[in-house]
């Protein structure tokens, strides 16, 4: 993660993704929007032309269905990128011995760490029907701020919450200690 992230995911309290992760994330809700943007693209065309556009009300249930969907799935995308946090007393190098520790007893891997945040992974569980997730840790004074989003590489993501236990077992273990 840059400064920049960082600063941006403190300021907004969301994740930044680069612009190909933007749109894969976001993906299933343009699918759904592209729909309704064509035939909005026909009707503005056909006021210049002599084409005309079918708008009986069949299509326009239609076209409402396929526009509702889409920003329903533009919501709960939005908010898989939302940062919980937790304020604590712990130092730094205490909030990281305590990530670490989890990530130990849960098998997870620590793939990105900096000066104040983690980046770990978990990996997929045909148990939990979890297809993994991937864990972003910012530590900011005395509050700890994470994100857990399914993995983006996976197209499973697109009918799955954010893991709240990966986010839970974190914080019940930074509250026992604090």
């Amino acid at each position: 993660m840059t400064t920049e992230e960082i600063k941006y995911a403190l300021n907004s309290e969301q994740l930044k993704l680069s612009l190909f992760d933007k749109l894969n994330h976001f993906g299933i809700a343009l699918v759904f929007l592209t729909v309704p943007g064509v035939y909005l693209f026909l009707l503005g065309k056909s006021l210049f032309t002599n084409d005309k556009i079918n708008s009986d009300s069949k299509t326009l249930i239609f076209i409402g269905i396929f526009t509702l969907i889409g920003f329903i799935y533009l919501i709960i995308q939005k908010r898989q990128l939302k940062f919980k946090s937790i304020r604590t007393t712990l130092s730094e190098s205490e909030i990281i011995a305590l990530i670490k520790n989890v990530c130990d007893e849960k098998e997870w891997t620590v793939f990105d760490f900096g000066k104040n945040y983690l980046k770990i992974k978990t990996f997929s569980d045909l148990l939990s029907g979890s297809s993994g997730e991937e864990i972003t840790v910012i530590i900011d004074k005395k509050r700890v701020w994470m994100n857990s989003k399914c993995k983006l590489s996976n197209r499973n993501y697109l009918f799955s919450n954010p893991n709240e236990q990966n986010i839970n077992a974190f914080f019940e273990r930074i509250k026992a200690s604090s």
